[in-house]
């Protein structure tokens, strides 16, 4: 069994974590305009420009749904956690599961790419 360490981020460590998504979300665009991506998401231009810039929260819902249309990974949004890992064998076939019914959800909502 893997040893929990107890992680503490001082004050002059702490980042704009929704900066960071944001740019990422922005770059992952690339040709794509904002108005493309936000219309397939279910957000407002400016709603989209808000999170990317950083100044709004973006939900894990609104991730995976923009990480669909861009045909990108999640993964690709965040910052890598060094060492991070905390699901166990028994996890494995609830995940694959929720993989298969999140898989279906995107073919069947985003097919006009």
């Amino acid at each position: 069994m893997l040893e929990k360490k107890k992680v503490i981020i001082k004050k002059e460590e702490k980042f704009d974590l929704k900066k960071v998504i944001g740019g990422r979300i922005k770059r992952a665009r690339r040709d794509k305009s904002a108005q493309w991506v936000a219309d397939r998401v279910g957000l407002t231009r400016s709603g989209l420009s808000q999170i990317e810039n950083g100044k709004s929260n973006v939900s894990a819902a609104m991730l995976w749904k923009i990480a669909g249309v861009l045909h990108i990974n999640i993964n690709e949004f965040f910052p890598v956690v060094p060492e991070a890992s905390s699901f166990e064998k028994q996890d494995a076939e609830i995940i694959k599961k929720e993989d298969e019914e999140g898989a279906k959800f995107m073919k069947a909502a985003y097919l006009d790419r």
